[in-house]
């Protein structure tokens, strides 16, 4: 009997996106885990489904993301009740990185 093989697919990167949604949305004052979950799962999107140019892509939304909200945060748009390097959380660049690769993910699914 042929083993089938499980595909990745947009939706798959869709669900993952709504599962990292929730994660933000309930575990904000749990700062640590949060950026751990969040690390470990970009670890794991970046092994076992690397693409050309990935590490471009992380790195840039990691930096010029919370750049932008810093901007807002002392500009005095926004504010986090867990702030923690100029008023941003520690997670933050994770959370810019992850969405970056997964909506890039659900975007070019073919």
């Amino acid at each position: 009997m042929a083993k089938k093989s499980f595909k990745v697919t947009g939706k798959w990167y869709l669900i993952l996106l709504a599962i990292d949604a929730l994660a933000m949305a309930l575990g904000w004052m749990h700062p640590v885990k949060l950026t751990l979950f969040l690390l470990v799962q970009l670890i794991l999107v970046m092994y076992f489904d690397s693409k050309k140019n990935d590490w471009r892509l992380v790195i840039a939304a990691g930096i010029l993301g919370p750049l932008v909200e810093i901007l807002a945060i002392w500009g005095g748009a926004l504010s986090y009740a867990a702030p923690f390097i100029l008023g941003f959380p520690i997670w933050g660049a994770l959370m810019y990185a992850n969405g970056a690769l997964l909506l890039q993910r659900i975007i070019n699914d073919k």
